[in-house]
């Protein structure tokens, strides 16, 4: 498992990288490994369960959030077997996984709205507005105007 480590880091991340939204960051590349935790193949299973939590996709609502992902290693083969990802981090368990992914171009999918979001929206599938912090500017749109035009009066 430690020897493939490397070589899985290198197939899986373009892989992992596949299921952002919009964009991504890694947490620790290029330094640190991607994978924090391995699970060894059982009997004559040839692909290592490697999962880790090192990436940050960006949302459909310009929101950061830690993706947990799972990459499955042939090491037999040396491909992917499979990807998955889930919101949150590796040690919390309550994010559903996704199912085992194809490769695919980066098209944003739908995100489900968290229950206390849906119930602040009054009804399922409208938007919630985010709060924003003091440092950021509110979204109030700035119209420029050229002030050597004149504009035609009436």
């Amino acid at each position: 498992m430690r020897a493939n480590n490397e070589v899985a880091s290198q197939i899986c991340a373009p892989r992992i990288e596949a299921q952002a939204p919009t964009d991504f960051e890694w947490v620790s590349r290029p330094f640190a490994k991607i994978f924090q935790q391995a699970e060894a193949p059982e009997g004559a299973a040839t692909v290592v369960r490697y999962r880790g939590d090192s990436i940050r996709f960006l949302s459909p609502a310009k929101e950061w959030v830690r993706v947990t992902y799972e990459c499955g290693f042939d090491a037999a083969n040396r491909s992917v077997a499979y990807v998955r990802v889930r919101l949150g981090r590796l040690d919390q368990a309550d994010a559903p996984a996704q199912p085992p992914q194809q490769v695919r171009a980066n098209a944003p999918s739908p995100q489900p709205m968290a229950p206390q979001a849906q119930q602040q929206a009054g009804r399922v599938g409208a938007p919630v507005p985010r709060r924003l912090l003091p440092s950021e500017p509110s979204e109030v749109e700035i119209r420029q105007v050229n002030p050597r035009i004149r504009q035609a009066q009436p």
